[in-house]
């Protein structure tokens, strides 16, 4: 097993740890859950946060029983999921091991609100976004389907967080 390969085990360890970590929900947690499990329209109109994230929740939580290291399981899979992004994305060691050990990043795999999913649809969209300026810089024009994927993570970027709006400027 290579370093590479031992830092992301560390560092899908840490979100685990942080997932499963015997605590109550914060109110913020609490009014998460809460607004997946009352009718789409009904927290449509009463909640003011972007809806993507309870959309989620809502399918998480039908899959799942309803109790709370198992509800902290969804964010932490996106956080993973994030985790393993940056590895494949970004080959320099040191944004791999501050990304794998950053107590933000972490910390988020074991709150149930919408942070886990704004990171992950930041990071895929500064990842795109470089990925397009790289072919650029090589003369090479982007792939259609490259535009099409950034612009889809773009919406969903607004659809979990209103600070991508922040991002997209």
């Amino acid at each position: 097993m290579n370093r590479w390969t031992t830092l992301f085990i560390l560092g899908v360890l840490a979100r685990f740890v942080t997932a499963i970590w015997p605590q109550a929900f914060w109110s913020d947690e609490q009014v998460s859950v809460f607004f997946s499990q009352i009718s789409i329209l009904e927290s449509l109109a009463r909640d003011h946060s972007p809806p993507l994230f309870s959309l989620l929740l809502r399918g998480w939580i039908h899959l799942v029983p309803l109790q709370e290291q198992w509800i902290r399981i969804l964010p932490f899979l996106i956080s993973v999921t994030t985790l393993a992004y940056v590895f494949k994305r970004w080959p320099d060691p040191l944004v791999r091991i501050l990304f794998a050990i950053n107590p933000a990043s972490v910390s988020f795999a074991g709150e149930v609100k919408n942070a886990a999913l704004f990171e992950l649809m930041a990071v895929v969209l500064i990842g795109g976004v470089l990925q397009i300026v790289e072919q650029l810089e090589k003369g090479t024009k982007p792939k259609k389907y490259s535009l099409w994927s950034l612009a889809i993570v773009a919406l969903g970027l607004l659809f979990t967080n209103y600070l991508g709006f922040f991002l997209l400027a």
